[in-house]
């Protein structure tokens, strides 16, 4: 129970028992009693409930486990919980699945991890049901998607862009403009009708415009990387000589860190490279997480404007970690 804020008396026990069973009744879904054959007949629970607290995540549906100490090390949590999620995001239909625990509870963050959970540091969040100074407070949220599950599942192919990907690519520059989170989000043709966007994709296909698609294989296109060349009268914030275009990229929300971005960035370079482009170049601020992206891609600043770096790029990069 190291990880938990109490050992539980019979009384609170059959309690959590009752809350369990009236999850199936109320919602159709719930927790799983875990028998392992010829081991153990009552090893524990897995399953998917409703955290019935207000967090910035909440409403949603968490995967969660409590195992015996004896039955610990042996995959009988990953094993569960992979059709518990399976249950959940084919039968149930739902798009994501959290799970959350404390940052020194390391088994059950490996069985989040093998599950392809992803951590993002700014989801993390102090648990309201445990008080202020509590040792146990403090907790750190995992996710994972029904669209980053078919990423694993049905991989993406990069392809060339082509005239039919025109409006995906505005979606995408949108995507690429109005990346924090919580900040605002105007309509799509609202946001980009800002002056500033208006010339990246204004005419696209015209001489010199680049761009490569990611799709998976039933056709479902789930990010972007284009590239376009400016002048110093008309250029974006990336803009550093006349014959070096300035990149963009997007993905779409679902198929984050699975390792698209990085799959787009580099067949946009070499796609760049047999034009003979020899640089590209681009603006990223510096808060953006796609920053640390773009320095293992090879990109390495050359000026900072404001609050972003202008950065620049070889067509033949090199991964530097």
């Amino acid at each position: 129970m190291q990880h938990m804020p109490a050992v539980l008396p019979r009384q609170a026990s059959d309690a959590l028992a009752e809350r369990i069973e009236a999850h199936w009744g109320e919602h159709g879904f719930g927790l799983w009693a875990v028998e392992v054959p010829g081991v153990a007949p009552f090893a524990g629970f897995v399953g998917l409930s409703i955290p019935d607290f207000e967090a910035p995540f909440t409403p949603c549906v968490e995967i969660g486990w409590r195992l015996a100490a004896p039955c610990w090390g042996r995959g009988y949590a990953s094993e569960a919980a992979r059709a518990a999620l399976g249950f959940g995001f084919e039968e149930l239909g739902l798009a994501e699945i959290v799970s959350f625990t404390t940052p020194d509870n390391l088994r059950s963050r490996r069985v989040m991890e093998k599950l392809g959970m992803l951590r993002d540091p700014a989801d993390d969040f102090d648990h309201p049901g445990l008080p202020e100074g509590h040792p146990l407070r403090r907790h750190l949220l995992y996710r994972t998607a029904r669209a980053a599950r078919s990423v694993r599942n049905d991989p993406v192919r990069i392809r060339p862009g082509d005239p039919g990907d025109a409006s995906f690519l505005r979606e995408m520059l949108y995507e690429a403009a109005f990346w924090r989170a919580g900040g605002p989000r105007p309509a799509l043709e609202e946001g980009l009708a800002r002056p500033d966007l208006v010339r990246l994709m204004e005419g696209w296909g015209r001489p010199g415009d680049a761009a490569v698609v990611a799709e998976t294989r039933a056709g479902e296109r789930a990010g972007a990387a284009w590239y376009r060349f400016g002048s110093a009268e008309n250029h974006s914030y990336g803009f550093v000589a006349p014959d070096v275009p300035e990149l963009g990229l997007a993905v779409r929300a679902g198929f984050r860190r699975q390792g698209v971005g990085a799959r787009l960035l580099r067949a946009l370079l070499e796609q760049a490279a047999a034009n003979g482009i020899r640089r590209v170049s681009l603006s990223v601020e510096l808060e953006n997480p796609a920053l640390a992206l773009y320095r293992r891609i090879g990109f390495h600043p050359v000026a900072r404007v404001g609050g972003a770096f202008t950065m620049l790029a070889e067509t033949s990069p090199t991964d530097v970690g």
